[in-house]
């Protein structure tokens, strides 16, 4: 049996990164900022949940004026 893969969105390096940077200046926390729950943040960047358009809009927003392209990465994984 052949794997198919299908593609799917994660956080990039550079996320973390703009996170590092922004908490520096910032006391707002970031789940608030990006408009999901802190629980949705935690699995998102530990990569147990892909992120919802929901939480890509909000960490656009958020990160400003950072593109989609520097803060999310499209990679192929195996289906399930």
């Amino acid at each position: 049996m052949v794997a198919r893969m299908a593609r799917t969105i994660r956080l990039s390096s550079a996320f973390e990164r703009a996170v590092a940077e922004r908490q520096r200046h910032s006391t707002t926390p970031l789940w608030q900022e990006i408009g999901v729950h802190r629980t949705t943040l935690h699995r998102v960047r530990t990569g147990e949940t892909e992120p919802s358009t929901a939480f890509i809009a909000g960490a656009l927003r958020a990160f400003a004026p950072m593109r989609f392209e520097d803060l999310f990465e499209s990679v192929e994984q195996a289906e399930q």
